[in-house]
């Protein structure tokens, strides 16, 4: 399993060090949404964002009563980037440009990070992951902010803050590969598949709105909350495999 870290590491290394730079799409601010209802611009893209703050929530109180952990931290703090993720993109849509979009974008690195630290926890059964929660936390908002200066300069890169979103994601797909580890967190795969999901209403919001009487993006928010609300279930539930090894090492 190392290996392949270190494999995908290299790669992603080489590929920040040598690779060309990606900039954000000149159209990515305009949406198929452009409705105007109850003096909200881009209603549907502002109003569907409403699902996040309501899962952020629930997902707070959800874990509040655990007993207290590294873990809960973790499991904590992702509820709140999942309800502060629901008012940044609605801020975001309700007034679409590159300023906006960090209040967007900065909460779910916040969420990617969350998650895969809680993947590793699981992965490995080793509470040290916790240490490397903070920097990654800070690494993962700094992308965001290093996309923006670069854009106000004319050279955007997305490139780093597209590794805090598909890294995780990748190595996640990798470990649900072994048996053991998929029977334990199935639930991630449910939570992955929706996030494909919703970025294949992202990538279609026009073509969607040609053919529906609703935009794509909207669509997105909704696909992306079913996508968290099975990453909280996954987050509250209990580790069997840890358990047992906790229980053995009280033995």
């Amino acid at each position: 399993m190392k290996s392949v870290l270190y494999i995908l590491l290299t790669f992603l290394l080489f590929w920040l060090l040598l690779g060309e730079r990606i900039p954000q799409n000149h159209n990515y601010h305009h949406f198929a949404d452009r409705q105007m209802l109850y003096d909200i611009p881009n209603f549907w893209n502002v109003v569907s964002n409403a699902g996040f703050v309501l899962l952020g929530v629930w997902g707070f109180f959800k874990m509040k009563n655990k007993k207290s952990s590294p873990a809960k931290k973790v499991q904590l703090t992702m509820s709140i980037a999942i309800f502060l993720a629901g008012f940044g993109s609605a801020y975001y849509h309700y007034n679409p440009n590159n300023f906006t979009l960090i209040a967007d974008r900065i909460p779910m690195t916040i969420v990617f990070a969350s998650f895969f630290i809680l993947v590793l926890y699981r992965k490995l059964e080793d509470s040290s992951v916790f240490t490397w929660y903070l920097p990654l936390l800070a690494v993962s908002a700094i992308t965001v902010l290093y996309w923006y200066i670069s854009e106000q300069k004319g050279e955007g890169d997305l490139r780093p803050y597209a590794i805090v979103q598909y890294f995780p994601i990748l190595i996640t797909g990798y470990f649900l590969t072994e048996k053991s580890f998929f029977q334990q967190n199935k639930m991630i795969l449910w939570a992955i598949l929706f996030y494909a999901l919703a970025k294949i209403f992202e990538n279609l919001d026009l073509a969607i709105s040609e053919n529906f009487t609703m935009s794509g993006h909207p669509l997105k928010h909704f696909a992306a909350g079913i996508s968290c609300w099975f990453l909280i279930k996954w987050a509250s539930a209990k580790s069997t495999k840890l358990n047992s090894t906790s229980e053995t090492k009280k033995i």
